[in-house]
Formats: C-alpha cells, structure tokens, sequence
C-alpha cells in the first residue's frame, strides 16, 4: 500500500506516501500486526544500508527490526548479504572470460565481509524464478547488472542466497545451510 521511492536522488523519493518517507512508528505497527496475526519463526530483511543504498530497503530494514523486537515473535532475524569475495571472484571471471567490465565495477568495499556471513542457502534450483522476479522490477530494471551478465554466470551468481544472522532466540550452529536450524525441533 505505499508507493515506491525510486532510486536514490530520483524525483519520486520526495512524494510524503514514498515508503521511504513513512513514518517508522506508523510502518512498524502494520508489520507487528502482521507478525502477531502470522507468527513468522524467521524474518529476512536487507542489511541497514538497503543492501545497496535504495531508500525502500533501508527503510524496510528499519522497520522489520523494530517489529521483530517490539513483538518478540521470530525465533530469528537475518539481514541479506552479498559476499564480498564473491564480488571479487565475478569480477575476476568476468575479466579472465573477455566480458566488459567497465559497466560492473563496483567499490572495493561493495559486499558483506565473508567473515560476518552465518548462513549461505543453496538455491538453484530457483533461479529461473530470481531472475523473473528481477526482471519484473521495473523500476530498477536498467540498474540490475546482473541480468545483463551471461546465462551461466547468472546461474552461478543467483544459484546461491546468504545472510547475517541479526539474532536467534534459539540455539544456532556458528554457519548454517537452513535458515530454520534450531527451529524445526523446538
């Protein structure tokens, strides 16, 4: 029910109903609702810059933590990451397959340092999905470069999910491959 923000510096992150310009209160109390009503054992939420800096995930971030907390209700809570060697690795395939890289380059610090990652989720068998849904994101569909990176390597780079663990209410190995470790004996 709110409108999309855009990218950081369009236009429409001015509009007061932008999501980004919701008030968090207000946003929180929605989601706790939802949470009181659905009892979510995990929540996934984008890291505290939005994964990228988009305005709607740091704003999503922002309110999915104040919800998992003010209602206590998920067993976990984890922030999505994009593993900085792994960044490195694309970059470095890429360069040594002939791609153009020039369009791609991304800071040095772009990524979650591989030490902070707690979960990595195989995926692949989704990737199809992923790459719809990415597709379908039409106001960012010139901004997503991974869809303009080869078939192979978008199966590569979508075939695999990981994440910071914010916190977990029940025991949790260190690394895990199921987000609902711990989850499904208690």
């Amino acid at each position: 029910g709110y409108r999309d923000s855009g990218m950081v510096g369009w236009e429409a992150n001015k509009h007061p109903e932008a999501f980004a310009n919701v008030p968090l209160d207000d946003a929180a109390a929605r989601l706790a609702a939802l949470m009181e009503r659905y009892r979510p054992q995990v929540v996934v939420t984008y890291d505290e810059n939005g994964g990228y800096g988009h305005p709607d995930h740091i704003q999503a971030h922002r309110i999915a933590v104040a919800a998992s907390e003010s209602t206590g209700i998920p067993g976990k809570l984890y922030y999505t990451a994009v593993p900085r060697d792994g960044v490195k690795q694309l970059g470095e395939y890429l360069k040594g397959t002939g791609v153009d890289v020039q369009d791609f380059e991304l800071p040095e610090d772009f990524g979650t340092p591989d030490e902070l990652i707690t979960s990595r989720i195989d995926v692949s068998a989704y990737v199809e999905r992923k790459r719809k849904a990415l597709v379908a994101h039409a106001s960012q569909g010139e901004n997503i470069f991974i869809l303009r990176l080869p078939d192979e390597v978008q199966q590569v780079v979508l075939g695999g999910e990981a994440f910071v663990r914010h916190f977990s209410r029940v025991p949790t190995p260190e690394h895990e491959d199921d987000l609902f470790a711990g989850l499904r004996d208690a």
